[in-house]
């Protein structure tokens, strides 16, 4: 069902709706690369809670680790980050727009988009259970 969704090129939106473990977070992986192959990252994923970012930083950075991206500059490797209040180590590189896939607490989104014009170089955003 996915799949349908990028026939054509990439959408103005993508909604994914589903019960807590019915794997959300494979779907957004698919989600954010296939529009950091458009052309359209860097991918911001927001997320309430912060065990769901590390959680979803060790399930992308396992799916995607020695793989590269077909994208219209050729082929290259896919950089993934979380970030929280806990998660910093990355922070630099997100804020320059380093990283293809970022998950990201809103809260650390606000703070690191104080100095630095973040979501005017992200095109992607995905939210996950921010109504929780």
């Amino acid at each position: 069902m996915l799949s349908r969704c990028f026939e054509g090129g990439p959408p103005a939106r993508v909604t994914v709706v589903a019960h807590p473990n019915a794997g959300k977070n494979g779907r957004i992986l698919v989600a954010g690369l296939a529009a950091i192959a458009w052309g359209k990252g860097p991918v911001m994923v927001l997320q309430p809670y912060r065990t769901q970012i590390a959680e979803s930083f060790d399930t992308w950075a396992s799916a995607v680790a020695g793989r590269t991206i077909a994208t219209e500059d050729g082929a290259r490797g896919i950089t993934v980050a979380g970030s929280s209040a806990h998660l910093t180590d990355a922070d630099a590189s997100i804020t320059r727009g380093q990283r293809d896939l970022v998950a990201i607490i809103p809260e650390k989104l606000a703070v690191l988009s104080r100095h630095t014009p973040l979501l005017e170089f992200c095109n992607f955003i995905i939210c996950d259970e921010l109504a929780t």
